[in-house]
């Protein structure tokens, strides 16, 4: 019983939204994690909250880790940075099988790096 509560409790714990920056050889470059736990590949257990990111916290029960909520999440970047836009947008998936079919983690990453003014000023 302790084995199941512990491993609920890692679940739980896992599913967030995560965002980092580099900024190297001039270029601001962005990285959207939102990661969601589903049982039997369908129901979602735990997904992270985009209204919370980089911060341990979970949306129970409902299916938060999507492309359209990476997209809002990066939107506030570019909002909260002072860029005009973004460039090299790329999007992809990657799954993890845990306890064989049983769970299933789904991992949606966006990257693009921030454009801003034409001097090259970062806000």
């Amino acid at each position: 019983m302790k084995m199941i509560f512990a491993l609920f409790l890692a679940v739980i714990l896992t599913g967030c939204a995560t965002v980092e920056t580099s900024d190297v050889g001039g270029r601001r470059m962005v990285v959207v994690s939102n990661s969601g736990w589903y049982l039997f590949n369908l129901i979602p257990i735990a997904s992270g909250n985009p209204e919370k990111v980089n911060k341990v916290s979970c949306s129970l029960f409902s299916e938060t880790a999507t492309l359209e909520n990476n997209y809002k999440i990066l939107d506030d970047i570019i909002k909260s940075s002072g860029a005009k836009s973004v460039k090299s947008l790329k999007s992809f998936w990657s799954d993890e099988s845990v306890l064989v079919i049983l769970m299933k983690r789904h991992v949606i990453h966006t990257t693009a790096e921030l454009v801003f003014d034409e001097d090259g000023e970062k806000k």
